[in-house]
């Protein structure tokens, strides 16, 4: 009886120790850190939301703090094409005046969870000290320690976030963050601005495999992209679009294919501006071949490329590209002429609208590409390069990445070798 009764008291213990915490109440003052996504096209991209996290996740470890996830982002900034909430009374707001408070930009239109963009599991396995962004409503929601009485807390969800320090050394960040021990929630901002680099190398590298291995896009978007590169992979090798039905098929067919013959194909990231003429799309295009596939991925539509529907299963084929493009490019591919219109619904939102889960799935795809060509300080590019180095469509931990130019016009090898100029002038004796 007395063993029975010890084992419920440790039950009755770990269930009130889960319920607190469920209801937001830090055991032993947990100490917080969280982060809001911000306002704009940088912050708010899937690029910009990717370096935020790892540096928050960098960050929190440095300061011994539990992470809680922000409210992703699902809708681009106002620079991509789409005009932000203006406030009340107000004209719309833009990000050089801070028309809106950044945590309530951050959250406008539709929030997300991690798992709308990114495979949860992995995460929750590498970096298991984290809490879910509904910690912070609850404690919106409950009431304040001052009614009850108590003292104010030092800072509360709702308290302006703070921007990091110039610096950027291990030892100026832990003695930054020693400064802010007192507050139980540690709130900053434009985090994408951010680079954290660890005293040691062998710390850092580590960190980093820890990244690439944690940080993996949502399981049903990796599953379009595969569908979608065994596709373009069909069409390529077969050069012709006349049988629609091959367009149909699903996705469980694709593995199947897909290792009969692979054909490769370039990928460019454009902007708007560059589609507008001839001479300015030359300039975007750069020394890429012309009479090689080339993959066109922008944030924002590349001419009439609506998705496709049941009713309309491929209309990007006979949808009207740019003019500078038929000039210019043999062969233009984009993800909407191949994209399966069963899975419309996992990059739209409520009213139709694309979402950025349709940017990782072209961020997916270009990651697959012979070469891939854009701008060095491009958000998209840098998820682009994330995604290849991680090999996100490897079966296997020993599987080979794919075939890749490791020339000058390939802006990942660019990338790469000013990572590794940069980390051999802060570790001696690093070698690539």
């Amino acid at each position: 009886q007395a063993e029975a009764a010890d084992a419920h008291a440790d039950l009755s213990a770990r269930r009130s120790s889960a319920l607190a915490r469920a209801a937001g109440a830090p055991e032993e003052r947990e100490r917080l850190l969280t982060y809001s996504v911000g306002a704009g096209c940088g912050p708010r991209s899937v690029g910009g939301q990717l370096q935020a996290l790892s540096v928050a996740l960098a960050l929190a470890a440095l300061a011994n703090r539990t992470l809680v996830l922000p409210p992703f982002v699902s809708e681009a900034g106002a620079c991509n094409g789409r005009r932000l909430r203006a406030t009340a009374g107000s004209a719309e707001p833009s990000e050089a005046r801070g028309g809106l408070h950044e945590q309530e930009e951050a959250e406008e239109g539709e929030p997300r969870t991690y798992s709308y963009f990114f495979d949860y599991a992995p995460f929750a396995r590498l970096f298991p000290n984290h809490r879910e962004s509904s910690l912070l409503h609850r404690r919106r929601a409950a009431p304040s320690s001052a009614a009850a009485g108590d003292a104010p807390s030092e800072a509360s969800p709702m308290d302006p976030p703070l921007a990091l320090p110039a610096a950027r050394t291990e030892a100026e960040l832990r003695s930054w963050l020693s400064n802010k021990e007192s507050l139980p929630l540690l709130h900053l901002r434009s985090l994408h601005l951010g680079a954290v680099r660890l005293q040691s190398e062998s710390a850092h590298a580590h960190f980093e495999r820890q990244l690439a291995a944690a940080i993996r896009p949502a399981p049903e978007l990796r599953v379009i992209a595969y569908h979608v590169l065994t596709k373009v992979q069909q069409y390529l090798t077969s050069g012709s679009t006349d049988d629609m039905q091959r367009w149909r098929r699903r996705r469980r067919s694709a593995r199947r294919s897909v290792g009969r013959k692979t054909a490769h194909f370039n990928c460019v990231h454009l902007v708007q501006h560059q589609l507008a003429s001839v001479e300015a799309l030359r300039q975007a295009l750069g020394p890429l071949p012309r009479d090689q596939p080339t993959l066109l991925v922008s944030e924002q539509h590349i001419g009439n490329d609506e998705l496709p529907s049941r009713d309309r299963v491929s209309s990007s084929f006979a949808s009207t590209l740019p003019e500078a493009v038929g000039q210019l490019l043999q062969t233009s591919l984009r993800l909407s002429d191949f994209y399966p219109y069963w899975d419309v619904v996992e990059v739209q939102d409520a009213n139709g609208e694309r979402t950025l889960a349709y940017d990782i799935v072209q961020q997916l795809l270009c990651s697959q590409a012979l070469t891939v060509h854009g701008n060095t300080t491009s958000s998209f590019v840098a998820a682009v390069c994330r995604w290849r180095r991680a090999n996100v469509f490897a079966t296997t931990a020993d599987e080979p990445q794919p075939p890749r130019a490791t020339s000058l016009i390939d802006i990942c090898s660019q990338l790469e070798n000013e990572e590794l100029a940069i980390r051999r002038a802060i570790y001696p004796g690093v070698v690539a």
